[in-house]
């Protein structure tokens, strides 16, 4: 996947940080060039029973934990889902009224 900002560069360029996206690793293909592997990161807000909660949704990125009326922070888990042309990196936060 290509990002529309990112197209690829002539020589040998460090990796970028790029919103939304956790860089993943760097490697060096047969032909010489060099590729920089990120996977998306999202952020949900769920109950413990793993229901988002009303008017929290998903966010896309690293997103700080937030003070949320009713619910108390319980704990951060940061897990992959793995699509066919993609890994993607989700955190959420669960929350306990």
């Amino acid at each position: 996947m290509r990002f529309q900002k990112y197209p690829s560069e002539p020589g040998t360029v460090d990796k970028k940080d790029i919103p939304e996206y956790r860089f993943v690793e760097t490697k060096k293909l047969p032909n010489g060039d060099t590729e920089h592997i990120y996977e998306k990161v999202n952020t949900f807000f769920k109950d413990k029973e793993g229901n988002e909660i009303p008017k929290y949704p998903s966010e896309p990125g690293t997103v700080d934990k937030k003070d949320i009326p009713e619910y108390r922070f319980v704990e951060s888990k940061n897990y992959q889902m793995e699509t066919q042309n993609m890994s993607t990196k989700k955190s959420k936060y669960i929350l306990q009224r």
